[in-house]
């Protein structure tokens, strides 16, 4: 492939992926507006290399993040993150009905509400993903943390280049004849906001080009007139 099909394979498959990223946070966007009560609205949707948006989101901020693998017929990292300073105000939306299942410590509260969002939030992001691509993706159970942005960070690259969980039955019929042209691992990258409130959630979920193809792929086979690669 030439330097030039290069680049348009990847511009190509960097809208797909766009397209994909926009139809899951909208599914996502409607069922946490639903579990909190209040209206979420979606700040930011971008597509890039991984290195790119670590460059980005570099600091040394302490985030409350609730880490997952992808696991099934591909694999991947991701990651919700809420600013230390911007917790209480998440949990101040919490709807009376969900606060009586809370715990009583205020610690506990954080994580365990924090955890659940993010159960929600990746169940419903996966389901679009598995839905348009064929694939079965399936989250892991969670893992909480209170760390410095970076190690954050740090932490999701690990569970990318892990790749845990997928099976290693050689490449999916028809893998061969598509080429992302994405190079590295790739960042998907979301912002989820109530303005009311003042609190913005990241959304991070990052795959390698092998699974990336694989999604693509299916993404192509099972929606061909939107996904045109």
């Amino acid at each position: 492939m030439s330097e030039t099909q290069g680049q348009g394979s990847r511009a190509a498959s960097e809208a797909a992926l766009a397209r994909l990223l926009d139809m899951a946070m909208k599914n996502v966007v409607e069922k946490l507006s639903a579990m909190l009560k209040v209206p979420i609205t979606i700040s930011d949707n971008r597509v890039g290399p991984l290195e790119e948006g670590l460059a980005a989101l570099s600091s040394q901020r302490q985030i409350h993040a609730v880490l997952f693998n992808i696991r099934g017929e591909a694999a991947g990292g991701m990651m919700i993150g809420l600013a230390r300073e911007s917790m209480a105000d998440f949990c101040g939306v919490v709807p009376a009905d969900l606060k009586e299942f809370l715990p009583d410590d205020d610690k506990e509260t954080a994580r365990f509400l924090f955890e659940e969002t993010g159960n929600l939030i990746f169940s419903t992001y996966l389901d679009v993903f598995s839905d348009i691509s064929g694939l079965r993706l399936l989250p892991t159970p969670p893992s909480y943390a209170l760390e410095a942005t970076d190690e954050v960070m740090k932490d999701l690259r690990q569970r990318i280049e892990a790749r845990p969980g997928v099976p290693d039955d050689g490449p999916r019929p028809g893998l061969e004849a598509l080429d992302s042209g994405i190079e590295g691992i790739c960042l998907l990258l979301s912002y989820l906001a109530n303005e009311e409130a003042g609190f913005r959630i990241r959304v991070a979920v990052a795959f390698t080009p092998e699974d990336l193809n694989r999604i693509l792929l299916g993404a192509r086979q099972c929606m061909p007139d939107v996904f045109l690669l």
